[in-house]
């Protein structure tokens, strides 16, 4: 039952009387035998205890809501009192004589507008102590949940924007079965985004047609769900769940809205923060790079003088064992990792910069080409595989040495996490309008909190004598200049696929 409705049911048993607490806020409506309301009122009263309190009160009334109260017999007086229990509220009534019957609600000093105030400052400072949105919100909701003076229940979600619906992103109280069919919601679905969509609380008494999620066995139930919104811009929603049949109050929903207020606030906040840290990750990349600029242009040079030296001794090698010598594949095998190499050194003095002249190389035939060598690298105890179709011809902006450098790095990066032991495999495959190079092994996969950072320039988990750390970027780099990208896919104890992908050339 709402305020203004005359109560039904039997009449409670006669009680005597009583004041409410001193300092209490109270709303109250006189109501006429007849069911007619003709007033309503509520405020502070500060004289609510001590001797006479009820008939004090009573005249109170008279005074506020200008409704003739009866007179009280001396030594202060008995009249009829009971309580309903509407919708999980307690609804006291008093009559007096024969008079109107009163309907008084003592709501606690805790729901005054200084409590309400305090809440939204506990709200602000919470976003001090926590270390993310999520635990922000988390804290936020669990307080809000747990205010007693609230009429809602300890059950309640916060969810996000991303797009064109809405991510669950704390809950609390609520069963793992809904908080997986509400873990996205397209706005104007349910009732979180109908108030997403319309910028308007929704109020819900029970389930009904509105629920468009709703899981089997779900108990009868309301909802307060309120948009969170700064200047007219969609965060969020924040919902609270209520008992079956209860009606909010509108200063409890008007509550709700200025908690979302506060938390939109904070949201934009951590919003510019991730902003800011982003492009302070960027610029430590960049610093990176120009590092590695710095210390290529250093030994690239030296590097490429001992390469010459290798490549003259084999040469000289070569001419000296003649073509059908019995090792003649393998002084074969060194001209080829010495001509990579030197290509090598000029791809150390490019890293860093923006542009770099590149010749047009088969993929097909330089993976084919590299298998040889890629199997003396890998070792004895490693299987190599290079799946390829023998008609398959693709050319790509990647010059035969950046082809010949990715291929050293991821399968040298997939021998690493093998260990000594398993199985890489390398295909290459034509999908629409590119290639894709694909290095998978069956070794330990990537571990979650490693897999962010794989990228980067010096990172490397391998330690300062088996890796440097550059390996993985180099790559990413040369692919991307070649206007293409590199993706993983990993599975903790399944392996890992590295793919390379760069558009076709005519």
């Amino acid at each position: 039952m709402a305020f203004g409705e005359a109560p039904g049911g039997p009449v409670p048993r006669q009680t005597r009387c009583g004041g409410m607490r001193k300092d209490t806020d109270w709303r109250a409506v006189v109501v006429l035998q007849e069911g007619t309301v003709v007033g309503e009122a509520s405020g502070d009263w500060p004289d609510a205890t001590g001797p006479r309190s009820g008939q004090r009160f009573a005249q109170y009334l008279e005074d506020v809501l200008g409704v003739p109260s009866p007179a009280w017999p001396p030594g202060g007086g008995s009249g009829t009192a009971g309580a309903w229990r509407v919708g999980g509220e307690l609804l006291r009534w008093t009559r007096w004589g024969e008079g109107p019957l009163v309907l008084v609600e003592a709501v606690p000093a805790s729901r005054s507008v200084a409590a309400q105030q305090e809440v939204i400052g506990q709200v602000l400072r919470a976003a001090l102590e926590a270390h993310s949105l999520e635990r922000y919100l988390q804290r936020v909701l669990g307080l809000v949940l747990g205010l007693s003076w609230l009429n809602i229940e300890r059950k309640g979600t916060v969810m996000l924007t991303e797009g064109d619906h809405l991510r669950l992103v704390v809950s609390e109280g609520v069963s793992p079965a809904l908080c997986a069919a509400c873990s996205t919601v397209q706005l104007g679905q349910c009732l979180c985004g109908k108030a997403a969509l319309g910028r308007e609380p929704v109020v819900a008494t029970h389930l009904d047609s509105a629920h468009d999620i709703l899981p089997a066995g779900t108990a009868d139930h309301g909802h307060i769900t309120v948009p969170i919104l700064h200047r007219g811009e969609l965060l969020g929603v924040f919902n609270t769940y209520t008992a079956a049949g209860y009606q909010p109050r509108p200063e409890d929903v008007r509550f709700l809205e200025a908690v979302a207020d506060a938390v939109a606030g904070v949201i934009l906040r951590y919003r510019e923060e991730e902003v800011r840290m982003g492009m302070e990750r960027e610029l430590l990349v960049l610093q990176k790079r120009e590092a590695i600029a710095a210390v290529a242009g250093g030994v690239a040079h030296d590097f490429n003088n001992l390469i010459s030296v290798v490549r003259s001794c084999a040469e000289e090698l070569a001419v000296g064992l003649g073509p059908q010598h019995a090792l003649g594949r393998e002084v074969e095998d060194i001209l080829r990792a010495s001509a990579s190499a030197t290509e090598l050194a000029r791809q150390l003095l490019s890293l860093g910069r923006a542009a770099e002249s590149r010749h047009d190389a088969d993929l097909s035939l330089v993976v084919s080409g590299m298998a040889r060598v890629l199997r003396h690298l890998v070792g004895e105890g490693i299987t190599l595989q290079v799946a390829l179709d023998p008609d398959l011809s693709v050319r790509t902006a990647l010059s035969c040495g950046q082809v010949e450098q990715i291929l050293l790095n991821l399968v040298t990066n997939a021998a690493d996490a093998l260990e000594g032991s398993g199985q890489i495999q390398i295909s290459l495959r034509v999908e629409g309008g590119a290639v894709a190079l694909i290095v998978a092994d069956d070794g330990p996969g990537i571990a979650p909190e490693v897999l962010p950072r794989i990228f980067e320039p010096f990172f490397s988990t391998k330690g300062a004598a088996q890796g440097s750390g550059v390996g993985l970027h180099s790559v990413r780099e040369l692919v991307r200049a070649a206007g293409g990208e590199v993706a993983v896919q990993t599975e903790v104890g399944k392996g890992t696929a590295l793919r390379v992908t760069v558009p076709l050339r005519s």
